[in-house]
């Protein structure tokens, strides 16, 4: 079961005011550490002008108004229709952004600055052998069949496409997870106000990549300390948010502890 279309399509308006990588919004820990994850993914990604991009799970357009630093058009993809019209009015309102039913008739037209269309990452209907990078942050852990989208991606991924996204880590120090899948397990969950959610650990996640044909050929884990709810409550500056990332990335070289981070990052190809 997934229930992320109704309860974003809901819930939009309240995605738009929560994240914010203004100057002012970096003050807030939690901003800086969505823009480190962010500014992670587009250097795993190794971005180079021209290339066609694709993000599967665009949200409110944060991660697109990041790569269009680097080139466009690009190409945005969520299950939410209304999530889709947040980052045409608001985080992108000062681009050229059309909303399209299909990407089809709009390959390289280099007049727009990004398409966006709404598809279901465990339905892609997306061109395949056309996109150089896809990116994709924070939307398998809303994903009841992680096997099946990691086909998904790879069916419409080039020999030499580069595919990046996040997993939510179930063994992270946050303990979020744990306690989050305990509640499923015992079907605590209120189906109509939470979003359903689903963790896995690297190794899952590692085996589920070889079973689809994809090799890892780099990646990062984040926000150990940053996500740990002891050390979170004494974190209210960037600044401190800034040193917190720095102890992130040592301890993330220590190979028991580092079992044990949030968020960790994946950049794959075509296993050949």
């Amino acid at each position: 079961m997934n229930n992320a279309e109704d309860y974003y399509n809901r819930n939009s308006l309240g995605y738009v005011d929560k994240w914010d990588l203004s100057q002012i919004g970096l003050k807030k820990p939690a901003n800086y550490y969505r823009l480190e994850i962010i500014n992670s993914m587009v250097e795993m990604a190794s971005l180079n002008m021209g290339e066609k991009v694709l993000e599967i799970g665009c949200g409110t357009g944060l991660v697109l108004n990041e790569l269009l630093k680097v080139t466009k058009p690009l190409y945005g993809t969520d299950i939410s229709m209304e999530m889709l019209e947040r980052a045409k009015d608001s985080l992108l309102k000062d681009r050229q952004v059309n909303i399209v039913d299909s990407f089809a008739n709009v390959l390289d037209d280099d007049s727009v600055d990004v398409f966006l269309m709404q598809n279901d990452l465990l339905h892609l209907k997306l061109p395949k052998n056309y996109f150089d990078k896809i990116i994709s942050m924070e939307v398998l852990r809303y994903v009841n069949d992680v096997p099946k989208a990691l086909q998904n991606v790879k069916a419409i991924m080039k020999e030499d496409s580069i595919f990046v996204f996040t997993i939510t880590n179930l063994l992270s120090s946050s303990l979020f997870p744990l306690k989050y899948s305990l509640r499923k397990l015992f079907d605590k969950i209120d189906k109509n106000k939470e979003l359903l959610q689903y963790f896995v650990t690297e190794g899952r996640v590692k085996n589920d990549l070889k079973d689809a044909g994809l090799k890892v050929v780099a990646s990062k884990k984040l926000n150990l300390l940053a996500f740990n709810p002891l050390i979170e409550r004494l974190i209210d500056t960037d600044q401190k948010a800034k040193k917190i990332v720095d102890w992130d990335r040592l301890l993330s070289k220590i190979p028991i502890v580092n079992n044990f981070f949030d968020t960790l990052i994946f950049a794959v190809k075509v296993d050949k």
